[in-house]
């Protein structure tokens, strides 16, 4: 039965005596049981007006509700669990009609894997301070907001990377989509440093949005070039970019490989590490140049380690492996 045509309301006038020239009539209402996400269909009854219900059981042998990894807790008037809760055995007085939906507590965990974006140098070191180039950025975009694809066949779009360079596929993955482009002249440059506006640019592209700069809250707003200053000001509102301790936008520096992934862990909302997650984070990284008491430390593991997590009561990531 669809839970839409079982939560209908229905009410029955039953004529059951006659007294002289009055008749007596009951009043029934439908209580309906919704497996909400459960086994088994909705089951719909019919009982008297003015009397008591005794809330059911979800196993009871008409409804036999049950749903994998979770447990039952309790019937709820609303499906999210915002209206009145009963438990089973309770008295309900029935004057309504009224549908009670099971809740479900999940018993073992929902798991979701993050995949690593960001990978070490060949000397083991992860070079938090150094420039990001504009060929570790299109590596990084690609393999998170882009689409790219390791077993497909691009087309070399720019006269400086070669179709052996180890960033090929990721430039030529972001060309297509009309992410990145490249000079005047035919070249991408792929070994120069980005900036904070161009990687601004980039990232305001994955945000769909097309409002305009009203006002950006920078120090330096002024030195923000004016094909970078809606970019700039998507990216400060969404709490992605929101300036240095001095309130400077800093647009002309180069992004370095730390600011860069605590960028990006904010946009794919891969949350800054900490308790259990920590822990087990520290037990995989090898980095000797990304020191515990480092602000961007959580963030470079987050990225740089793939890794298997759950989501706690308060909504933090608790890393299994």
């Amino acid at each position: 039965m669809k839970r839409g045509l079982a939560a209908l309301a229905v009410m029955a006038l039953i004529l059951t005596t006659s007294v002289g020239a009055r008749a007596v009539f009951v009043i029934r209402y439908t209580i309906t049981y919704d497996p909400n996400g459960g086994t088994g269909s909705a089951y719909s009854l019919t009982p008297a007006g003015g009397t008591n219900h005794m809330v059911w059981t979800p196993t009871r042998a008409i409804l036999s509700y049950s749903r994998e990894d979770y447990a039952f807790t309790s019937w709820n008037t609303a499906a999210d669990g915002s209206g009145k809760q009963y438990a089973v055995g309770d008295d309900y007085y029935v004057n309504e009609n009224i549908t009670f939906y099971a809740q479900w507590v999940r018993t073992s965990p929902e798991l979701f894997t993050h995949t690593a974006y960001i990978y070490g140098c060949e000397d083991g070191t992860f070079r938090p301070d150094e420039a990001l180039t504009r060929a570790q950025a299109a590596a990084i975009l690609a393999r998170t907001l882009g689409s790219y694809d390791p077993e497909a066949v691009y087309e070399a779009s720019f006269t400086d990377v070669a179709a052996d360079a180890w960033y090929f596929g990721y430039v030529a993955c972001l060309t297509e989509s009309g992410m990145i482009s490249g000079y005047g002249d035919g070249t991408f440059r792929p070994n120069e440093a980005v900036t904070r506006q161009e990687m601004a640019v980039l990232l305001a592209k994955t945000a769909d949005n097309t409002a305009a700069a009203r006002f950006l809250p920078f120090t330096d707003a002024d030195k923000i070039g004016s094909w970078a200053q809606i970019p700039a000001y998507i990216c400060q509102q969404r709490g992605w970019m929101i300036g240095d301790d001095t309130g400077a936008f800093r647009p002309l520096d180069s992004m370095t490989r730390a600011e860069a992934v605590s960028i990006l862990n904010q946009v794919l909302e891969r949350g800054t590490l900490a308790g259990e997650s920590l822990a087990a984070a520290e037990a995989y990284t090898g980095f000797p140049d990304v020191a515990a008491n480092a602000w961007y430390y959580s963030d470079v593991l987050e990225a740089a380690i793939g890794h298997t997590y759950y989501l706690n009561d308060a909504g933090d990531e608790v890393w299994v492996g």
